[in-house]
């Protein structure tokens, strides 16, 4: 008689090798999917770490949720935040910002 290490005798589960080898699928495919949820929550909130915990411990269903409920990507757009064009000081490297005539590290002009 055959026996292996994670034989369960129940009917309907398979025994064995295929056992480790569905679980060992099933880990991987868990990790994949929690691997997606931190770096989506990561682009979309400030909060990924919990927002993958809430997934780990809700399962499928929590995965499902995050994929129909999730926020928008975060982009300076979303968070209402208008982007200043700037340049480089030419003798300090500074950033000026284009409204600024002179650098407000050296005090050296834009202008010339």
């Amino acid at each position: 008689m055959k026996t292996y290490f994670l034989a369960l005798g129940i009917p309907g589960i398979p025994e064995g090798p295929l056992l480790i080898a569905f679980a060992v699928a099933y880990f991987a495919v868990a990790l994949l999917a929690l691997n997606w949820v931190y770096n989506d929550a990561k682009k979309r909130t400030n909060c990924a770490g919990v927002i993958t915990l809430l997934v780990l411990c809700a399962g499928f269903i929590g995965l499902v949720i995050w994929w129909l409920g999730r926020p928008e990507v975060r982009t300076p757009t979303t968070d209402k935040k208008r982007l200043v064009t700037a340049e480089s000081c030419e003798r300090c490297v500074y950033t000026i910002a284009e409204n600024k005539a002179r650098c407000p590290n050296c005090g050296h002009s834009r202008m010339g």
